[in-house]
């Protein structure tokens, strides 16, 4: 077996660099041609699902109040509520669909005016045990954002959400948020209440 000499990066470079005036130094471009298989689920598609629960308020927050406060502020957001017929259960009420043109900045607001006007001033009543939780599908783990605990500020709500959001641009991830929201818009559970272009 012969031995191959390595040649460095810098001898790379000089080489192409002596050459790029040189048009027969090239090989012609090469064509790749149009893949004949459909593209995958979530090509194209930038949107996250961003779960909402308002949990152990007992009587003293109405969950669907906060629900309705949320969705009428979600500029930008598709707005989905756990509406079954029957007897059923869900972790999560509430999902926004956030596309690629909604301000997460904004979003993250209105989850904060949310939890300061309708929870935090009860939470003493409560027994402190009253939260509302953002819930993130992330691959085979959840992200669980707890407003009032582990989130304990607007400012940190902010940049979590803009974190969650920016990470949910991976390929791998935004076939899980595809999948989601295929779920939301095809399930007889899911209710969608406000589109996201709508005002």
């Amino acid at each position: 077996m012969r031995d191959l000499k390595k040649i460095s990066t810098t001898e790379v470079e000089r080489v192409l660099l002596a050459d790029a005036d040189n048009m027969d130094a090239w090989e012609a471009p090469i064509t790749v041609a149009r893949s004949s298989g459909p593209r995958p689920e979530w090509y194209g598609r930038k949107e996250i699902a961003i779960g909402i629960s308002v949990a152990d308020c007992g009587n003293q927050v109405d969950a669907q109040q906060v629900y309705d406060f949320v969705a009428s502020g979600a500029t930008g957001a598709t707005v989905y509520e756990f509406k079954p017929s029957g007897i059923a259960g869900a972790a999560v009420d509430s999902y926004l669909v956030l596309s690629a043109v909604a301000s997460v900045t904004s979003i993250a607001n209105i989850l904060w005016m949310a939890y300061d006007r309708f929870i935090a001033p009860k939470k003493p009543r409560a027994r402190d045990s009253a939260y509302l939780q953002i819930i993130v599908q992330r691959g085979n783990e959840t992200i669980n954002l707890t407003l009032g605990e582990n989130v304990s500020t607007q400012q940190a709500l902010v940049e979590q959400l803009k974190a969650i959001v920016a990470d949910a641009e991976k390929p791998e991830l935004r076939l899980n948020h595809a999948a989601k929201i295929r779920e939301l818009e095809e399930s007889d559970l899911w209710v969608k209440i406000r589109t996201g272009n709508e005002s």
